[in-house]
């Protein structure tokens, strides 16, 4: 079943990811895309998010769905928060009909060490070793959180290493946490969810904009 994880956080927020099989005409049955991709790949993994949006929440009103001059996708002024990410061949989304939302999934590789000055402190770095995973699984998981806090900000300007910075780093019942703070503008503290999949690590934030 392509829909290979499902979380009802509550009965208002939902988040899910989808493992793309399918041929393009199938997520055309049911959305179109928002925009003109002429890579096919990503133009896949562009629908299979919208697609799993409706899974979530059949009613989400996917005809409104609006780009921002960022690309990313919103509704305005509608029932609805949401965050679509894409990596390889998987898609996640997390919906809220309360809090502003953030999501990403990042595929786990090699890549991701030779980038972690980047985006990491060396404070941050020390952090990583509390969490009870191999060193590349726990870059990935620091990224893939950062990306999810990016994500919830919507806004732009933004340096991973001097804006998003994480601070206390748990492990509790098998999810990855952590408390952050985004420094852009007014510091905001925000609570990062991750979790550990073979192959890849998925992670969101939700909070009040």
């Amino acid at each position: 079943m392509p829909l290979v994880y499902q979380q009802d956080i509550n009965d208002e927020c939902r988040l899910g990811v989808w493992q793309i099989s399918e041929a393009e005409d199938f997520f055309l049955q049911k959305v179109a895309p928002i925009r003109q991709i002429s890579h096919p790949h990503k133009r896949i993994q562009h629908l299979a998010g919208r697609y799993l949006l409706l899974e979530l929440f059949p009613d989400f009103p996917i005809d409104l769905v609006m780009l921002a001059d960022t690309r990313r996708p919103f509704l305005p002024g509608g029932p609805f928060h949401f965050s679509v990410s894409h990596g390889g061949d998987f898609a996640a989304a997390l919906v809220s009909r309360k809090f502003r939302a953030g999501v990403d999934v990042e595929l786990i590789g090699p890549r991701i060490q030779s980038l972690q000055h980047k985006f990491l402190s060396n404070h941050e770095s020390l952090l990583l070793d509390q969490w009870p995973c191999s060193r590349m699984q726990a870059l990935t998981m620091a990224w893939s959180m950062k990306e999810s806090m990016f994500k919830w900000n919507a806004g732009s300007g933004i340096d991973f290493r001097q804006h998003l910075q994480l601070k206390e780093l748990h492990h509790v019942n098998g999810y990855y946490k952590a408390d952050a703070v985004l420094k852009k503008d007014a510091p905001r503290h925000l609570p990062l969810h991750g979790l550990l999949f073979p192959g890849f690590a998925l992670t969101w934030v939700l909070a009040n904009g």
